[in-house]
């Protein structure tokens, strides 16, 4: 089946949406953290519709049909806030995909949106998160937006760990 990468905006969402997007959340939480509580469906509504005022998201889903196979949402310093020059070449971004749908690139087309905001925000520097179930690696990673562009367009799927460094180990920090 073909994958649709969307933008998902949490304040005109439809409800098919919000609950095909709370299914796959809920799917991938309890997959990871298999003891803790999930975070109910409206309380997730509620907060990822909460504006922050020193920071702005973007997200994306991919759908497989009505079905969204993974998410993404990257966040940046507003622009006019305070301090905002210190933070002006960062972009942070995190997200995951559905068991059933991994290993098929799809967590490769939601990166190349965040790539695309980055050069359209001129921003540099790429912070992610990943976490990983029991027993598997998990980190964060600072990306030069060159070594994006060299990973999206040098490989079809994500490496097992998500991106390789320059020094070819993966799950290490890229730098300048």
């Amino acid at each position: 089946m073909t994958i649709r990468i969307e933008p998902f905006d949490p304040h005109t969402a439809s409800d098919e949406l919000w609950a095909a997007f709370n299914a796959t959340r809920r799917a991938i939480a309890v997959e990871l953290w298999p003891d803790e509580p999930v975070l109910d469906d409206a309380e997730t509504r509620r907060e990822v519709q909460t504006t922050n005022p020193m920071v702005e998201f973007r997200r994306w889903v991919a759908m497989e049909g009505d079905e969204v196979a993974g998410s993404i949402r990257a966040a940046f310093r507003r622009p006019g806030t305070a301090n905002e020059e210190d933070y002006a070449r960062f972009l942070w971004a995190g997200g995951g995909v559905r068991a059933s749908s991994r290993r098929r690139g799809v967590g490769t087309l939601l990166l190349r949106e965040v790539h695309c905001l980055m050069h359209t925000l001129d921003k540099t520097v790429l912070t992610m998160t990943t976490h990983a179930a029991s027993g598997h690696a998990s980190s964060n990673m600072s990306v030069p937006s060159r070594s994006i562009a060299r990973w999206s367009s040098a490989r079809s799927s994500p490496t097992s760990t998500g991106l390789a460094s320059d020094n070819g180990k993966t799950g290490q920090p890229l730098r300048d």
